[in-house]
């Protein structure tokens, strides 16, 4: 899985996803090396070492994803809003993505399979009540865009923008490698639902047929059952999620939930619900 740093304001949430995120990093260490922040602050993994950077060009960023070549050289970062280069300058196109930063999981980035400058980048546009959206109401939801990276002197471009493959949107996302150790899926829960719905990119690019699994809690949205926001993640094998849940009128105390998942077929099963605290 690659690197998609998610900050959330709970401190207890927030060691337990980091740890959850130290374990599910890529074989490759390399691709993990820069990591950039809201407030321009990032660091830098090297030599056993870690480096604070302070370079980073954004501020208010929830959950911005970064993405790192196989040497460990970076390539960009995203908020979900804009892209910037290796240069930290905004990306050709890189600018005007549909999100609104009200997510905890905003953007996750991916490389395409069999391809070495092609990178898909998923974001999350929410209800434009949230941080005062630009974009209409019928605009919600999960979108892609796709970042050349060896375009405009290897700076990079976004070559396909805001391009929406689910109109619901939960507010979660994450990614597991596919069975094949080759293609990935791309995981993303629905709103006023309790469908997790998986998507398989490959050499091909995104299927936009999702394999769809109805388990787990339901999903609402304030007042009566506020469970919108929170977050999922992967295991490192592929084979386990687990989602955390906000507290709503009917379930009073956060909790979370662990799904045995598929990473063959793209179905989830077998939740099992625990609180993380009161």
């Amino acid at each position: 899985m690659y690197l998609n740093i998610n900050i959330i304001l709970n401190f207890r949430v927030l060691i337990f996803v980091t740890l959850l995120l130290f374990l599910s990093l890529n074989s490759q260490a390399q691709r993990n090396k820069n990591w950039f922040f809201s407030d321009n602050n990032g660091l830098k993994f090297e030599n056993g070492n870690v480096l604070p950077l302070s370079n980073g060009q954004m501020t208010g960023s929830i959950s911005p994803t970064v993405m790192n070549d196989e040497s460990g050289n970076l390539l960009f970062y995203s908020n979900g809003l804009t892209v910037w280069n290796k240069n930290h300058q905004i990306m050709a196109n890189g600018s005007g993505l549909k999100s609104n930063l009200c997510s905890y999981q905003t953007a996750i980035s991916l490389p395409m399979p069999g391809n070495d400058s092609l990178y898909y980048l998923f974001h999350i546009l929410t209800s434009n009540t949230c941080n005062n959206s630009s974009f209409p109401e019928i605009d919600t939801g999960y979108y892609y865009s796709i970042i050349n990276v060896n375009k405009n002197n290897g700076l990079g471009e976004v070559v396909s923008k805001n391009i929406k493959f689910a109109n619901s949107f939960g507010r979660r996302i994450t990614a597991v490698t596919h069975a094949n150790n080759t293609d990935f899926w791309i995981i993303i829960t629905q709103r006023f639902s309790p469908n997790i719905c998986a998507y398989r990119l490959s050499n091909s690019g995104l299927s936009l047929l999702p394999i769809e699994s109805t388990v787990g809690q339901f999903l609402g949205e304030f007042p009566n059952n506020d469970t919108q926001y929170g977050m999922l993640c992967g295991s490192p094998n592929g084979k386990y999620l687990i989602r955390s849940v906000t507290p709503s009128v009917i379930l009073p105390a956060y909790h979370a939930e662990i799904f045995q998942f598929n990473n063959q077929t793209g179905i989830v099963s077998n939740p099992i619900k625990f609180p993380y605290f009161a």
